[in-house]
C-alpha cells in the first residue's frame, strides 16, 4: 500500500498547481455569484408583507387595531395582515412575512391600569439586522400604545360623573399621560420582546445558508482538477500488474481517497478563516467534528464518480451535474422561500444537500436527520460498488 500511495502522491503532485490556479478561480466566482444572489433577493423584494395578532381580541383592541391599520402612514409602509398567532409565526418562518407584531391578551387593561407588558416582535434574521425595518414596525407599535388614550377619555368620563376635585382630575391626566409618553417612546426598548426567525427555516442567516451552499459547491468541484490521479492507472494493463504484484483494490484506491481529502481539508481551512471576518461561525468540536466528515463525503463522492465513471470522462459530467442540481434545489441559486417545499426536500437528499448538511453546524446551523441519513447511505455504497468496479475492470477490459 506504501508504494501505491507514494505513486499516487506523485500524480497528485503534478496536479496541485494547476488546481490551487482553478481553485483560486473557481473561489471567486463563487464568492462573486452568493454574493450578487444575495444582493438580488435583498434589492427584489415586493413591499414589506407584515402580520399583526391581536390575542386579546377585545372590543377596545380591535377599535385600536383597526384605526392604527387605516392609517395612511402605516399603510405606505407595510402591509398589515391582520391573523392568528400560529399562521403569523408559520408565515415568518416560510417567508411569507418580514415579521409579525403580537399583541398580548390584555394589553389594552395593563395600559389602563400601569401594568409591564410586551410586545412580541417576531421579525426573520434578514429583517432583524435592518434597522430601518425595525424602526417603521416599532412605529406601528407605538401608535397601537397611543391608542390608550381611548382609555384614559373613558377614565375622565367617570370622574367628571363622580365630581371628583380638580386637584385629582389633573393628576390623573398628568399621570396617565407621563405613562403613554413613556411607554411609547421606550416601546422599541422595554416594551417590545424581538424574536427572529432563521431564514426560510434554515437556522441560518441569508448570508450564512449561501455562504454555506457555494462553499459546498465548490469544495465539491476541486476533485474536477485531479483528472491525471484518477485515471493513469485505471487501465486494464496496468491494473493486471499493480493486482499480480499484491496491490488490492482497497489499496489501489487509498491514495485516490487521501491525497484529494487532504487538499480539501487545508481549502476548508482557509475558506473558513476568510469567511469568519464576515460572519460567526461555530469552530467547537461537534461542529467541526461534522465537517471532518463533510470532508470525507465529498472526497469519496467525487473520487468513487471518477474511478466508476472513468470512461469518456463521464465522471466529469456527473459531478457537474449533481452540483448544479443539488444547488438549485436547495436553494442556492432561487431563494429557497420561493421553492415549493418538496424540491427543497428533494434537495437535501442529494449528495450535494447532504453534504451541506453536514457543514451547517460550522455556521450555527443544524444537520438535518433525512440528509444525514442520505449521506451515510452513499458513503457506504459509493466505495462498494467503486471496489467491486475495480475488481472487475481486469475481466472486463479497458474502462478507457
Amino acid at each position: 500500500m506504501r508504494s501505491m500511495l507514494r505513486r499516487d502522491l506523485r500524480l497528485f503532485g503534478r496536479g496541485v498547481i494547476p488546481a490551487l490556479v482553478l481553485t483560486l478561480i473557481l473561489a471567486l466566482g463563487s464568492a462573486l455569484s452568493a454574493y450578487a444572489i444575495v444582493r438580488s433577493e435583498e434589492s427584489g423584494q415586493e413591499p414589506i408583507r407584515f402580520a399583526l395578532v391581536d390575542l386579546e381580541d377585545s372590543l377596545l383592541s380591535r377599535v385600536a387595531v383597526h384605526v392604527v391599520m387605516q392609517l395612511p402612514g402605516i399603510q405606505v409602509s407595510l402591509d398589515v395582515d391582520k391573523t392568528d398567532e400560529k399562521t403569523a409565526r408559520d408565515g415568518v418562518a416560510n417567508g411569507e412575512y418580514v415579521g409579525a407584531l403580537i399583541l398580548p391578551d390584555g394589553f389594552t387593561d395593563k395600559v389602563l391600569h400601569l401594568q409591564d407588558f410586551s410586545i412580541v416582535l417576531l421579525l426573520s434574521e434578514k429583517a432583524a439586522q435592518a434597522s430601518d425595518l425595525v424602526a417603521e414596525i416599532a412605529k406601528l407599535g407605538q401608535t397601537l400604545i397611543t391608542t390608550g388614550q381611548y382609555a384614559i377619555l373613558a377614565g375622565e368620563k367617570q370622574m367628571i360623573a363622580a365630581k371628583v376635585s380638580d386637584a385629582d382630575y389633573n393628576r390623573y391626566n398628568d399621570r396617565m399621560n407621563d405613562v403613554l409618553l413613556e411607554h411609547a417612546t421606550s416601546l422599541e426598548t422595554i416594551c417590545t420582546k424581538i424574536e427572529t426567525v432563521p431564514y426560510a427555516g434554515t437556522g441560518l442567516s441569508a448570508l450564512s445558508w449561501y455562504a454555506l451552499l457555494w462553499m459546498t459547491l465548490l469544495l465539491a468541484l476541486t476533485g474536477l482538477f485531479f483528472t491525471t490521479l484518477y485515471t493513469a492507472d485505471l487501465k486494464k494493463p496496468v491494473l493486471m500488474r499493480l493486482y499480480a504484484s499484491g496491490i488490492r483494490p482497497v489499496s489501489f484506491a487509498a491514495g485516490k481517497y487521501l491525497w484529494p481529502f487532504l487538499f480539501r481539508f487545508l481549502l476548508l481551512s482557509g475558506i473558513l478563516a476568510a469567511l469568519g471576518a464576515f460572519m460567526p461561525l461555530s469552530i467547537r468540536f461537534v461542529p467541526v467534528l461534522l465537517a471532518f466528515f463533510g470532508l470525507v463525503f465529498l472526497t469519496l463522492m467525487t473520487s468513487s464518480a471518477a474511478l466508476l465513471l472513468s470512461k469518456n470522462g463521464a465522471w466529469i459530467f456527473v459531478i457537474l451535474t449533481l452540483g448544479a442540481a443539488g444547488l438549485l434545489l436547495s436553494g442556492g441559486l432561487i431563494p429557497r422561500s420561493m421553492l415549493p417545499e418538496f424540491v427543497t426536500a428533494i434537495g437535501d437528499l442529494t449528495p450535494f444537500g447532504a453534504a451541506a448538511s453536514l457543514f451547517a453546524p460550522l455556521f450555527g446551523g443544524r444537520p438535518g436527520i433525512p440528509s444525514l441519513l442520505a449521506a451515510a447511505v452513499y458513503a457506504v455504497l459509493l466505495p462498494l460498488l467503486t471496489f467491486r468496479h475495480l475488481q472487475m475492470i481486469p475481466a472486463g477490459g479497458d474502462p478507457e
